[in-house]
């Protein structure tokens, strides 16, 4: 698999907020989707091979980091892919029998928070402090979204896992998504570094579409939820470019 981690350019943090996406129950327009919005497009370098092996159709990648345990240690980074099969795993570097004297990667079936099985946009840097997490992660999960925070991996201190013990998910059923109006069709938002402009579309199927523009980057979110008895499921989850 050949892959680039990307880097969004204007992710901008509600210092009044106190946390990322948590006024969701007041107005849609919060929703993940706007949450997510400016994933950049990536940088353009060449690309590296992170990892060939136990990998089912990636959806994307981010890199997690971690204040090292050992004072004075370097931060703690690993990559992490949402696998079409296992969900959001960390992929770690094993000595490669093919050839003899260099590692590759592999995906750690253990580490894989199951229900993130669509693309993870990557929002550590701007996030970090929140809430006494090492910076969010929002992941497009069979759940909803799942914003995840990173650790250090109890079982290695070198490597970094989810933090399962504090694990929300957004466009659930029971989230603050469901106070939302269900008259809403979207709008165009100003943020601090860009626009956003959504559309929401259809009635027990619903069509959103967020798209990002900041300077010359572009990315165009899209997801379809059911809606069922007040309550909203994800189906399907795309970005682009």
């Amino acid at each position: 698999m050949n892959s680039k981690p990307t880097r969004a350019p204007s992710k901008a943090l509600q210092s009044e907020n106190n946390s990322l996406l948590t006024r969701f129950g007041t107005r849609i327009k919060a929703i993940a989707l706007v949450a997510l919005l400016f994933t950049a497009s990536a940088f353009a370098t060449p690309s590296t091979q992170i990892a060939n092996q136990g990998i089912n159709q990636p959806r994307g990648m981010v890199r997690s980091t971690v204040p090292n345990p050992v004072i004075g240690g370097l931060p703690l980074h690993d990559y992490w892919i949402s696998d079409t099969v296992r969900g959001f795993c960390r992929i770690d570097q094993v000595p490669d029998p093919a050839n003899p004297g260099f590692t590759h990667g592999v995906l750690n079936a253990g580490t894989c928070y199951a229900p993130g099985i669509f693309e993870p946009s990557d929002y550590q840097v701007e996030t970090n402090g929140v809430n006494g997490s090492n910076g969010y992660v929002f992941v497009g999960s069979t759940l909803g979204i799942s914003r995840l925070n990173f650790i250090v991996d109890p079982s290695n201190p070198a490597k970094t896992v989810v933090d399962t013990a504090h694990i929300t998910v957004f466009f659930g059923t029971g989230s603050l998504f469901l106070n939302a109006p269900s008259t809403y069709t979207g709008e165009t938002m100003t943020l601090a570094k860009g626009t956003a402009t959504i559309t929401v579309s259809g009635s027990s199927t619903k069509t959103i579409v967020s798209i990002g523009s900041s300077g010359r980057a572009l990315r165009t979110i899209t997801a379809t939820v059911t809606v069922s008895g007040g309550n909203y499921a994800l189906s399907t989850w795309s970005e682009t470019p």
